[in-house]
């Protein structure tokens, strides 16, 4: 069967998202939108995936447990894991290695935690949105010893592997995420890239939630049918 799906939406988690990037008005544009797969990828964090795991079950939705993780390079690099065990391992070292620098809201913005009726209950001290300790290739052996995917983001923009690094290193990437849907052959041309492309919303905002930018291909509607289906390169950009 085939579904619209995205892998990259940040929630009030992320300093750098919109107050009302909640899970109700998130889940709703995206059914509004037809997409049931996402993702919630929050800077170096994932405290909110709880509810949003809540609610996704609620509407027939599946939830990939994901994050958007800033490695010691300051590229952004996507992870994303089948359970939430294997996710709050990860989570605990990346938070666990990120410098201890208390968040300025007036700087940075929010870090908002929400609870099981959407509502903010507490605030993130630490601020996520820096660059953890953790080398690019040590991400991609934490998230491999527990058969996670791993993904450079927007390697188009800016805090990318393209844009920090002038090159895309040898390391045996699940594929790569092009923001620009129009840039995607320019870019795997010359950087010869010959992995699965994805290109999905980077949401910080309602309005960046719109008509879906990618279909996988899924024997079943499952979260484990959805990993197969992407590390078989089933998913495409439309």
């Amino acid at each position: 069967m085939k579904c619209y799906i995205d892998l990259h939406i940040h929630s009030v988690l992320s300093p750098c998202a919109d107050l009302i990037m909640t899970s109700k008005p998130i889940i709703s544009k995206l059914k509004k939108n037809n997409i049931y797969i996402f993702a919630i990828t929050d800077h170096n964090s994932g405290k909110n995936l709880d509810i949003f795991e809540l609610m996704a079950k609620k509407e027939n939705m599946i939830l990939i447990y994901g994050m958007e993780v800033q490695t010691i390079e300051e590229t952004h690099i996507l992870v994303y894991f089948k359970n939430i065990a294997d996710f709050r391992e990860v989570e605990k070292i990346v938070y666990n290695r990120l410098p201890n620098i208390k968040n300025r809201e007036d700087i940075y913005g929010y870090q908002l935690i929400l609870n099981e009726n959407d509502d903010y209950c507490e605030k993130e001290e630490k601020l996520l949105s820096g660059s953890t300790e953790i080398s690019i290739d040590e991400l991609y052996k934490i998230v491999r010893e527990r058969d996670g995917i791993i993904i450079p983001a927007h390697i188009d923009r800016s805090n990318s592997i393209i844009s920090n690094l002038g090159y895309i290193p040898e390391i045996d990437f699940d594929g790569f995420e092009i923001y620009n849907r129009q840039k995607i052959e320019k870019i795997k041309e010359k950087y010869h890239i010959n992995k699965p492309i994805f290109s999905s919303f980077d949401a910080h905002f309602l309005d960046g939630i719109e008509s879906p930018k990618m279909e996988i291909d899924i024997d079943e509607f499952n979260i484990e049918s959805i990993f197969k289906s992407i590390k078989n390169g089933k998913i495409k950009v439309i």
